[in-house]
C-alpha cells in the first residue's frame, strides 16, 4: 500500500490497534516481546494484532474501496 494510504488508515485506528501494529511492524517486535511489554500471553497478543489487522482492512476499505491493503 502507498505510503500516504498507510498514513491515512493509521491515523484512524484506535490507539491500542495502532501501537500493537507498530510494535510488530514497524520495531519488528516478536510476539514474546510484545507479550512481555504488555503483560499478555503470545495467544492474546496473535489476537490483538489478527483483529488490529482486520479492523485496518476495513478502514481502507471504507476509504479506498474494496482494494487489498498489500
Amino acid at each position: 500500500m502507498k505510503q500516504e494510504r498507510l498514513e491515512k488508515v493509521n491515523d484512524r485506528l484506535p490507539p491500542g490497534d495502532k501501537a500493537i501494529l507498530m510494535m510488530k511492524y514497524i520495531d519488528d517486535m516478536q510476539i514474546r516481546e510484545i507479550g512481555e511489554v504488555l503483560g499478555k500471553t503470545e495467544s492474546a497478543i496473535k489476537m490483538q494484532i489478527m483483529r488490529a489487522k482486520q479492523r485496518a482492512q476495513l478502514i481502507y476499505e471504507e476509504i479506498y474501496g474494496q482494494d487489498p491493503i498489500e
